[in-house]
């Protein structure tokens, strides 16, 4: 009661958007269902349009500005604004507060869009008295996704600016790991971002592989949701509502309109006429292209865009502090939430308004964005970590995850959505197989599947936190690279990983002999996988091991030069 009644106003906005935000997406829930899953059309539909508009405001705003001498100066009004330092202890309130200057200004050569973060520095006084630069090398600019490198001095005071180096780093690791698990998933049939699986039949890449893609399920997505939480109160706060839903838009809402509009749907083309349509059984016809927006990746770019647009309008205040929930109360939480995650997956199916729904999805990232939010008012991140307790925990639930999984893959226990992926073998005209038709032993054993994964989304993240804090808090020439390319990865690898993987079907059927044959091309592109045996499961491995160094030895350079060209490098 007490930690409640200590609740900032804008806390509990954020509570009351969060509660509001949940009912309505119950509401959807149940129209699907109601529906037959059709509503799921004009979510997605709604979910696209506030993305391109948005983004249409956002660069007709960014154009009208570079235009127009008034617009300028009050931006330039709002950047300086940015520059003042708010005293934060009595020392400094009660004297001369330290001149602080920006460590680097944004330059044209390095993509003249607003940079995210601009560390300040005391400034060193000189003989005339006024403040000059310190001179430190410049800082990379943060990509839209990626989290804010301000801290606060004390919890609910102003925000002030530093970099943090582990921050950025283990950004640029989750997106090194979310290639990698997409490279994963095309050789063990099933969730490849550019929807073209191979390997749908028992393998030991797919008993191993698959195993390690649930844990990262588990956490590596909201985690990152977790990130760009954290980076949110100190945009906005330098930019106000405005500027800030400007750049948000522009830097989000802008690549996933493009993705969706023109990139996805192109490379749906190139997997439905190419990789599928030239691997047909003989006689079988490859069906006609149909025009359909998709997502992809971006999926999640789309849905940070809406909780940052939320949270403009909840327009949050720091307030007072209070002590963060104890672990275990997060453990228990994310277990409840867990079940309540399955509970959606059932209601909606694997997709809802472009987000796969699948372990600790929807409900999980919400949570978690609201989470980076709070921490960041509060500070609760600035000093301590909880990571001993976290690392232990997540050690542990990974051995007993470990074990569960070994006893669950020798019996053959059917676990619904988390059962090894096989390739559909059915004609169009029956019905598309049920994955939760399971007896009652194996449905209790799914619901204790979500709850205990729900245990671990929590422990793995702060241990991931704690880990690089400890780690890798130190700032590189390349680690800012890789930083500063990471949301262009994210945003391009599915171009990338793609063909390469459809490349080394073309080497093995030169090479070996083997032509990995999709049964039937009218099952739908999710669900369309090829279980043709490879051969040898060391086949798998090597196709594996190419497609994933051959897709980050390219897509991290093309990713740096994608940013120079002056109408992406605006955007990115």
């Amino acid at each position: 009661m007490k930690a409640c009644r200590a609740l900032s106003a804008g806390g509990r906005r954020v509570a009351a958007v969060t509660c509001c935000c949940t009912l309505l997406f119950i509401g959807a829930q149940t129209a699907m269902i109601l529906t037959g899953g059709g509503a799921n059309f004009f979510l997605s539909l709604a979910v696209g349009l506030v993305a391109g508009l948005g983004s249409v405001w956002a660069v007709w705003r960014r154009v009208s500005a570079s235009e127009s001498p008034v617009l300028q100066q009050s931006e330039a009004i709002v950047n300086a604004s940015a520059f003042r330092h708010a005293p934060s202890s009595k020392k400094e309130s009660s004297g001369t507060a330290p001149n602080f200057v920006p460590r680097h200004q944004p330059s044209k050569s390095q993509g003249g869009g607003d940079v995210e973060t601009t560390p300040l520095l005391p400034a060193q006084p000189n003989p005339s008295g006024s403040a000059i630069d310190v001179g430190t090398p410049p800082p990379s600019p943060t990509v839209p996704f990626g989290t804010s490198t301000q801290i606060s001095s004390a919890p609910g005071a102003p925000l002030q600016q530093a970099r943090l180096p582990y921050i950025d780093n283990l950004r640029t690791c989750l997106a090194a790991l979310v290639v990698t698990g997409h490279v994963s998933t095309g050789f063990f049939g099933s969730g490849a971002p550019g929807n073209l699986n191979y390997g749908a039949y028992h393998t030991s890449f797919q008993t191993v592989v698959f195993g390690v893609s649930i844990l990262g399920q588990a956490f590596l997505m909201a985690l990152f949701f977790f990130l760009a939480g954290y980076c949110t109160p100190g945009a906005y706060d330098r930019k106000g509502r405005t500027k800030f839903l400007e750049d948000r838009f522009l830097r989000l809402g802008v690549p996933a309109t493009v993705y969706i509009l023109v990139l996805g749907p192109l490379l749906d083309l190139f997997v439905n006429n190419v990789a599928v349509g030239r691997h047909l059984p003989e006689g079988v016809a490859p069906v006609p292209y149909e025009y359909m927006p998709f997502a992809g990746p971006t999926w999640f770019i789309v849905w940070l865009l809406i909780f940052t647009a939320a949270y403009a309008a909840v327009d949050d205040s720091p307030g007072p502090p209070f002590t963060p929930p104890p672990l275990w109360i997060l453990m228990a939480t994310g277990a409840l939430m867990g079940v309540l995650q399955l509970g959606m997956l059932l209601a909606t199916g694997p997709n809802f308004g472009f987000m796969p729904v699948a372990l600790n999805s929807f409900y999980f990232y919400v949570w978690f964005f609201v989470g980076g939010v709070r921490s960041k008012r509060k500070g609760w991140f600035d000093d301590t970590l909880p990571g001993l307790a976290a690392g232990v925990a997540t050690v542990v639930m990974v051995a007993a995850a470990v074990a569960v999984y070994t006893w669950v893959t020798v019996t053959g226990v059917g676990l619904g959505p988390l059962s090894f992926p096989t390739a559909p073998d059915y004609n169009a005209s029956q019905a598309e197989p049920d994955q939760f038709n399971l007896s009652e032993t194996e449905s209790a054993i799914l619901v204790g599947f979500f709850a205990y994964f729900g245990m671990f989304c929590w422990p793995a993240s702060i241990a991931m936190l704690a880990l690089f804090r400890r780690l890798a808090n130190t700032e590189t020439s390349w680690g800012r690279w890789f930083s500063q390319q990471a949301f262009v990865v994210y945003l391009i690898h599915p171009w990338v990983l793609t063909p390469l993987t459809y490349s080394y079907a073309e080497i093995l059927l030169a090479w070996r002999g083997v032509e990995l044959i999709f049964k039937d091309p009218r099952v739908p592109l999710p669900v369309q996988a090829s279980g043709t045996d490879f051969g040898a499961d060391w086949l798998v491995w090597l196709g594996w091991g190419y497609v994933l160094v051959t897709t980050h030895l390219i897509v991290w350079p093309l990713a740096a030069a994608l940013r120079k060209i002056p109408g992406i490098r605006a955007v990115v």
